[in-house]
């Protein structure tokens, strides 16, 4: 399988979009689609720029260019800005949590910040 095929399986499974549903949303049939996956064609331009904007990210990401997924743009927040691989990949795997174990998730978080700030502040006295 070539980079894009590979980068394309992983994103549609992370937003659970089927392939057939990506084909269709760029105007491509299921076979050329598979064509894609499997990496017999590759995509053009227009067609690969079509695929990032749809799976929100960006053409350099699907051809292996980048690790970075964002897009220029896309998140503003200066807290989206430049995220490395692994930041990235946090992201990823919070979004396929359910919405019980992202509550979960964020209750550690905040527990463990809290138990950092107090060492932190016991270290400064």
């Amino acid at each position: 399988m070539n980079v894009i095929g590979h980068k394309i399986i992983e994103l549609c499974e992370e937003i659970d979009m089927k392939q057939v549903t990506l084909a269709k949303a760029i105007g491509v049939t299921k076979p050329t689609m598979s064509r894609y996956v499997s990496g017999e064609t590759i995509p053009n331009a227009y067609v690969l720029s079509k695929i990032a904007d749809i799976l929100k990210t960006s053409t350099d990401y699907l051809i292996g260019r980048t690790n970075i997924r964002t897009p220029i743009g896309v998140n503003e927040n200066k807290y989206w800005k430049n995220l490395d691989s692994k930041e990235n990949d946090y992201i990823s795997h919070y979004r396929k949590l359910s919405d019980e174990n992202k509550g979960k998730l964020s209750e550690r978080m905040i527990v463990l910040l809290e138990t950092q700030e107090k060492s932190t502040a016991i270290k400064m006295d």
